[in-house]
């Protein structure tokens, strides 16, 4: 069977959403372990930490699951508004082309701190960014130096 661009296209996936989901799971499984836990280790303090080009923002995630009932006004818009545009494009004729080459992360009490400037620290209760603007992913805290 030949495949066409458009078939190509509309089948891609964006791996870098499940990579940052999975780390987000992990941090929030291996937080407050106490004594009679079977996890090894805790992550306590620690936060995902997603690198762009421009800033680290440490972070959690807002995932289509979470309980809107968990989550403060601003993250309920948000989720909302994610939820019915995804459902916009469901609801586009069969032959509309959507170009889309990443996805959009929901992100809650987000610290970024520029390159540019990394004394000044921006914290956002919501913050909507795309994946496409992603270089990078990890587990740890911001640690200043004393220098």
């Amino acid at each position: 069977m030949e495949k066409n661009l458009l078939d190509v296209l509309k089948n891609r996936i964006d791996t870098k959403v499940g990579t940052i989901t999975a780390l987000d799971l992990a941090v929030k499984a291996f937080k407050s372990t106490n004594s009679e836990s079977k996890v090894p280790f805790s992550l306590d303090g620690n936060r995902l930490i997603i690198i762009t080009n421009f800033a680290n923002i440490s972070c959690e995630l807002i995932n289509p699951a979470d309980d809107v009932k968990d989550l403060s006004n601003a993250q309920t818009i948000f989720k909302t508004v994610m939820t019915s545009t995804e459902k916009m494009y469901e609801t586009l004729p069969p032959d509309a082309l959507v170009i889309n080459n990443s996805k959009t992360l929901l992100l809650k009490n987000a610290q970024v701190v520029p390159f540019a400037c990394p004394q000044q620290t921006l914290n956002y209760e919501v913050l909507a960014i795309f994946t496409d603007q992603i270089v990078g992913v990890t587990i740890g805290n911001f640690k200043r130096n004393s220098n």
